[in-house]
């Protein structure tokens, strides 16, 4: 199935670069921009976020996330969510891309 195909520990490191302004090594000379827009970093941001706080409430027995925590949480993940389906179509395919398979050279 296509949605198992996520590597979260990649797709995590790829959006940390992404997140970057300015974008650093070989992102930046791939892409031949400075940064993408704020749309896809604040996307990018919120993933890793999430993804962090994911891990804690899966692996550490100790962790305790109240309703309104767990409310903030999902309106977080639907405000990045929103936020990449504004971002400019071509930055926004080039971006997922990166994120899902990164790029070879």
């Amino acid at each position: 199935m296509f949605y198992r195909s996520l590597e979260h520990g990649k797709s995590k490191t790829r959006c940390e670069e992404l997140a970057k302004d300015p974008l650093q090594g070989k992102p930046r000379k791939f892409f031949g921009i400075d940064a993408f827009g704020q749309e896809l970093r604040d996307f990018a941001n919120a993933f890793v976020q999430l993804q962090e706080l994911r891990h804690l409430a899966d692996y550490d027995p100790d962790y305790k996330l109240t309703m309104a925590q767990a409310q903030q949480c999902v309106d977080d993940a639907s405000d990045a969510i929103a936020k990449l389906g504004a971002a400019n179509d071509a930055e926004r395919r080039k971006f997922l891309a990166y994120m899902l398979f990164g790029i070879r050279t």
